[in-house]
C-alpha cells in the first residue's frame, strides 16, 4: 500500500463526479447466465492501524483445499495484493439462506490470532468480477458496529450513500472484548440484459457481517439443523449470541446470499465507492487558493523582467561605462555567474538527471490517466505503470546528467552514469528492503516474493542502466551551446550579503509558497494511502501539479534574481534548494498528520509510515528542484544575453 502512495504523488489524470468503470482497459462486462456459478475471490486483510497488510488466510478462515492465486501484476505484489480462491459458493440469481462454509474447534493460538487482528482493526477483502466488496459502516460512522435487528440495503437507491471497501474481520465492545464476525450476508446487485431476465452483468457486491454464537447438535455434520438459522429465515444479529473470538467450542462459519435486481448499468458500479465521498467544492477552493498564488508570483516576476531589469540593462548598456562601473548588482558577476560550482558538481548533475526523469514520469502517467488508460480501479495498475515508464526513460536521466556534466568540464563520465543509473533506486530499494524484512517477519504479504525482487533487478540493469548509457553517450557528444557570458579566470569576491539572501533564511522561506499551493489536495492524497480510501478526482490533482511546476519556477526566478543583485554568483546548489525546499515542508507536515490524524500503533506502522515518507519526499526534493534549476538556467540567458560584455 504504501508503494501506491509514491505513485500517487507521481500521476494524476482526468476527474468528475464518479468513477467509471470503463476506466479498466484490460476487463470487460461478463455475462453470467442465471444459476451459472459465481467466482468470489478473497484478498488481504488490512489495516490502518498497523499499515501491514495479512493473507486472508493468516487467519483461521476456512480455506479450500487446494489454494490458488489469480494472476498478478508487479504493482498488485509490491502493494501486498493478493487474490485467492474461496469455498464461497454463489450461484447467480439464486438465494441463499444458511450456508454453512465449515465447522471448526479454534486451537488456543489460532483464538488468539483472531483477537489481534480484531484489536489491530483489520478488514477483509473480497471480490467478485474484480468488483471489491462493499461494506456500509451505518449511520453512526462506527465501523464494525451491528444492529440488533437485520438491516436490508439497497446499494442503487441512495447514490450519496458512501461504503467501504472491506469489512471489519470483528469488533470490540466497550469492555476491550474481541467478537469475530462468522456468519456473512452479501447481496449481489445484477442487471438483466434481456426481458426473460436469464443473462446479467455483476453491479454490485454488498457484504453485511455479523456475529452470530450457532445452535446446533454437537460435533456438527452436513444438513444438521442450525436453530439461529435455517433455509426459511435469515439470521439476526443478537448481542446476546455475539462469538466471543476466545471461544473455545464448534464454530460455524456461514453466510446468506441475496440478489439486488437493478438498472444501474454496468459502467456505474464504481459510483458506489466515490458518490459523496469527496466535496468538490474544497478541490474548487484549492485550485482557487494555488491559481491566487501563481498569480502573485507572476506579477513579482514581471515586475522584476519589466521593470527592475529594463532599467538595470539600459543604464548598463549606456555610453558612460565609468557611471556603469559604479553600479552594483547583477551585472557585475557577469563573468563569474556561469562558473562550474565548486561543490559536488557530479552530484549536482545527477540530481538534476533524476529530476528530470522523476519528471517525466509524472508527465506520461498523467497523461496516460487523462487518456483513461492506467486505472486506479485495477488491483497494481498504477503502480506497474509507473514502475516500467521509470526504467524506460533512463535515457532521458542520463542524457540531461551527461549534458550538465560536460558543461562542467567533468571527465568521469562513467563514474556519473553508473551514479545516475542507480543512485536513486539504492536509495528507494535500501528502504524498499529493510521494510519489507520488518514484513517478512510477521509473515504480511507485504514482504514481496524473492521472484519479483529478482525481476525488479533484472529491469534495473539490463533494461534502465543500458539507456542510461545510451542517454549519456549522446548526452557528451552533443555539442555544447555557446554560453551567453564569458567566465573569469579568477573568481570574484563575494560581499556581505544580505540577510534575506542568507540561504538559512531563503531556502526555508522559498519553499512555502509552492508547499502551499499544494497544501490542500496533499490532504485528500495523505488520506488516500494511509486510511485506505480511494482517491480518484486526478483532474484535481492534475491542475495542482501544474500550478506546482509554475509556482516552482517563478520562485525560483525571484529568489535568483535577489542573490544576483546582492552580487552572490553562487546559484547552481540553491537553486534546488529554493523550490525543492518544499519537501521538507511536506515532511514535517506528513509528522504532524501521523501524530494527530492517523491511528497508527506500534513500531512497525511507524517505520513504514517514515520510511515511505523520505522516499516519497525525495523524489518530491529532486523533481520539484530541478524544475527551479531550469527556470534560473533559462533566466540568468535572458538577462545577461541582454547585456553589452567587452
Amino acid at each position: 500500500m504504501a508503494w501506491t502512495s509514491l505513485a500517487l504523488l507521481a500521476v494524476a489524470g482526468g476527474g468528475g463526479s464518479g468513477v467509471e468503470a470503463s476506466w479498466l482497459p484490460s476487463i470487460g462486462p461478463k455475462v453470467f447466465d442465471k444459476g451459472s456459478k459465481l467466482p468470489l475471490f478473497v484478498n488481504e486483510l488490512t489495516s490502518v492501524r498497523t499499515q501491514a497488510p495479512l493473507d486472508h488466510y493468516h487467519v483461521a478462515y476456512c480455506r479450500p483445499e487446494h489454494l490458488h492465486e489469480n494472476a498478478e501484476n508487479i504493482g498488485a505484489y509490491l502493494e501486498g495484493d493478493r487474490e485467492e480462491n474461496s469455498l464461497y459458493d454463489l450461484e447467480v440469481g439464486v438465494l441463499q439462506a444458511c450456508r454453512v462454509l465449515c465447522s471448526k474447534t479454534l486451537k488456543p493460538q489460532e483464538r488468539y490470532m483472531f483477537a489481534s487482528v480484531i484489536r489491530d482493526g483489520y478488514q477483509s477483502h473480497m471480490s467478485i468480477t474484480h468488483l471489491p466488496a462493499a461494506y456500509d459502516p451505518k449511520p453512526d460512522g462506527k465501523a464494525g458496529k451491528l444492529t440488533e435487528t437485520p438491516v436490508t440495503t439497497s446499494m442503487t437507491d441512495d447514490q450519496e450513500h458512501v461504503y467501504q471497501r472491506g469489512f471489519p474481520v470483528g469488533f470490540r465492545a466497550a469492555d476491550g472484548k474481541a467478537f469475530l464476525n462468522n456468519h456473512l450476508r452479501f447481496t449481489v446487485a445484477i442487471n438483466a440484459r434481456d426481458i426473460e431476465e436469464t443473462q446479467f452483468h455483476i453491479v454490485g457486491f454488498l457484504v453485511e457481517p455479523m456475529s452470530v454464537v450457532h445452535e446446533f447438535q454437537t460435533p456438527y455434520h452436513e444438513g444438521a439443523f442450525i436453530e439461529t438459522c435455517s433455509e426459511q429465515g435469515y439470521t439476526t444479529n443478537d448481542p446476546s449470541r455475539y462469538l466471543n473470538a476466545e471461544y473455545e467450542g464448534e464454530i460455524l462459519f456461514t453466510y446468506d446470499v441475496t440478489w439486488d435486481y437493478t438498472t444501474m448499468p454496468w459502467t456505474q458500479r464504481w459510483d458506489i465507492y466515490t458518490s459523496g465521498a469527496v466535496d468538490n467544492q474544497i478541490h474548487w477552493f484549492s485550485i482557487t487558493n494555488s491559481s491566487v498564488i501563481v498569480m502573485f508570483l507572476t506579477v513579482l516576476v514581471a515586475m522584476i523582467m519589466v521593470r527592475a531589469l529594463r532599467k538595470d540593462i539600459q543604464r548598463y548598456n549606456a555610453e558612460d561605462m565609468e557611471e556603469a562601473n559604479e553600479e552594483t548588482g547583477w551585472k557585475l558577476v557577469h563573468g563569474d555567474v556561469l562558473r562550474p560550482p565548486t561543490t559536488a558538481p557530479m552530484l549536482f548533475a545527477v540530481c538534476v538527471g533524476t529530476g528530470v526523469q522523476l519528471w517525466s514520469v509524472s508527465f506520461l502517467v498523467l497523461f496516460f490517466s487523462v487518456m483513461r488508460l492506467v486505472s486506479p480501479l485495477k488491483r497494481g495498475d498504477m503502480l506497474t505503470v509507473c514502475l516500467l515508464i521509470y526504467v524506460l526513460t533512463g535515457g532521458i536521466a542520463g542524457y540531461n546528467s551527461a549534458k550538465i556534466h560536460r558543461r562542467f568540464r567533468g571527465t568521469e563520465w562513467m563514474k556519473m552514469t553508473l551514479l545516475t543509473a542507480f543512485s536513486f533506486p539504492a536509495l528507494a530499494g535500501s528502504v524498499f528492503v529493510l521494510e519489507g524484512i520488518q514484513q517478512w517477519f510477521i509473515g504480511s504479504t507485504g514482504a514481496v516474493p524473492v521472484r519479483i525482487l529478482v525481476l525488479l533487478v533484472a529491469m534495473l540493469l539490463f533494461v534502465q542502466t543500458p539507456l542510461v548509457f545510451l542517454g549519456s553517450f549522446y548526452g557528451f557528444k552533443k555539442e555544447q551551446p555557446p554560453q551567453v557570458v564569458r567566465t573569469n579566470q579568477i573568481p570574484r569576491m563575494i560581499p556581505q550579503t544580505p540577510w534575506y539572501v542568507d540561504p538559512k533564511v531563503a531556502v526555508p522561506f522559498a519553499g512555502v509558497l509552492p508547499f502551499g499551493a499544494v497544501l490542500v489536495e496533499l490532504v485528500f492524497v495523505m488520506t488516500a494511502m494511509w486510511e485506505q480510501q480511494l482517491y480518484y478526482i486526478f483532474g484535481f490533482l492534475m491542475s495542482v501539479m501544474l500550478i506546482l511546476t509554475v509556482t516552482c519556477a517563478e520562485i525560483s526566478i525571484v529568489m535568483c534574481y535577489f542573490q544576483l543583485c546582492s552580487e552572490d554568483y553562487r546559484w547552481w546548489w540553491r537553486s534546488l534548494l529554493w523550490s525543492g525546499s518544499c519537501a521538507g515542508w511536506m515532511f514535517i507536515y506528513s509528522v504532524g498528520y501521523y501524530f494527530t490524524v492517523l491511528n497508527m500503533s506500534g513500531w512497525m506502522a511507524a517505520s513504514l509510515f517514515f520510511g515511505y515518507t523520505f522516499v516519497m519526499t525525495s523524489c518530491f526534493f529532486l523533481l520539484t528542484g530541478t524544475v527551479g534549476y531550469f527556470s534560473c538556467q533559462w533566466f540568468i540567458n535572458v538577462i545577461y544575453s541582454s547585456i553589452k560584455v567587452d
